[in-house]
């Protein structure tokens, strides 16, 4: 399944950071990186997007004065 093996694959590149507890962006730009490298293009960008709008609504939390179309987030 392509989520084991993405699983797999982050998880030895996540183990060669300096750092015994990765952060969450830093798995999460593994897995960005993975999914690029191993030719999941589509589910990259989707990802990437994903990332993006929990950004944007995480930022809007902070500063509820920010208007934000929640419709658009999956």
């Amino acid at each position: 399944m392509l989520f084991r093996s993405i699983a797999e694959l982050v998880e030895k590149r996540i183990g060669n950071l300096p750092d015994k507890t990765p952060s969450v962006e830093q798995i999460q730009d593994a897995v960005e990186q993975i999914l690029i490298e191993e030719d999941h293009v589509k589910t990259a960008k989707a990802y990437i997007l994903y990332r993006a709008k929990r950004t944007e609504i995480r930022k809007n939390e902070l500063n509820p004065d920010i208007e934000l179309d929640r419709k658009s987030v999956v």
